[in-house]
């Protein structure tokens, strides 16, 4: 699709597929096909949560939504981001994002593999657990 100076967007059997210049050691133990590895859901979700800060896109709340309420918690989440990240990834300004949705980017249509779920159960979910001690 297009280049950025960081990113490469490639549309691939009508998949958005971006490949990010990362510069933090990510861990990437799953081989996908003979030529390609990739992370791990929770180092996937960790990125994630890094990157809400710099642009929060509706599509990667309604990722963190399935990820939290099916696969793994947000401490889990915060522990693996900050493992990556170190002292650049801060757990309460995630949790601040997870319940902000003023200026969201929703230019990027969301396609549910799944049974769709209204964005207002998604952002009551996601506050609801950024708002949780534990």
């Amino acid at each position: 699709i297009f280049e950025d100076v960081d990113q490469l967007h490639l549309l691939i059997n009508e998949v958005k597929i971006t490949f990010f210049s990362f510069p933090f050691p990510i861990k990437h133990p799953i081989k996908v096909g003979e030529n390609m590895n990739m992370p791990t859901l929770l180092s996937l979700a960790a990125m994630k949560a890094f990157a809400l800060g710099r642009m929060a896109k509706w599509k990667d709340y309604v990722d963190l939504y399935f990820i939290i309420r099916n696969y793994h918690s947000l401490k889990e989440i915060c522990t693996e981001a900050e493992e990556i990240f170190g002292q650049q990834f801060s757990e309460k300004l995630f949790r601040q994002q997870l319940a902000f949705y003023k200026d969201m980017d929703y230019s990027e249509p969301v396609e549910f593999l799944v049974q769709p779920v209204p964005d207002k159960e998604i952002k009551d979910f996601l506050t609801n657990i950024a708002i949780d001690i534990f």
